[in-house]
């Protein structure tokens, strides 16, 4: 290598939710709207979502929030993965929709990274259904 010339690291290889497959890192990341609405019920506070959130897309607004199994809104469809921390009320504890999020719509996941209402997804009840509707968006698990 040249004096001078520095390799560069893939940011993206350093999320805790992606892992490197075939020697790269496989993600399609888009940026979205999450609601204000939004909850981690694992955390605390609750207003702040964690990074490998599955999140759902209520339909009517077209919005993103955490992915449930019970209603029918939209939200008991994954949509995608929040890769980042993000806190969904402003300064005033007002809930304020976040433009910009970078969500993952598909690649490379670590299953042991994933959150579904709040709890861990592998072992969840919903696991095996969660599993199958990701896989049908073009995600792969480093466990399988």
């Amino acid at each position: 290598m040249p004096i001078g010339v520095q390799t560069q690291t893939d940011a993206l290889a350093t999320r805790p939710i992606l892992f490197v497959s075939d020697g790269r890192v496989r993600a399609t990341i888009l940026p979205r709207t999450v609601s204000g609405a939004a909850r981690d019920l694992g955390n605390t506070p609750q207003t702040t979502l964690r990074a490998g959130t599955i999140l759902g897309r209520i339909t009517a607004t077209g919005l993103l929030v955490e992915y449930k199994t019970g209603p029918t809104d939209g939200s008991q469809n994954p949509y995608g993965i929040l890769l980042d921390d993000l806190r969904v009320v402003d300064e005033n504890g007002s809930n304020q929709a976040q433009p910009n999020v970078r969500v993952l719509l598909s690649g490379d996941v670590k299953a042991s990274q994933l959150l579904i209402n709040g709890a861990a997804l592998v072992g969840n009840a919903a696991e095996a259904a969660t599993r199958t509707a990701l896989r049908a968006k073009f995600f792969i698990f480093d466990d399988e």
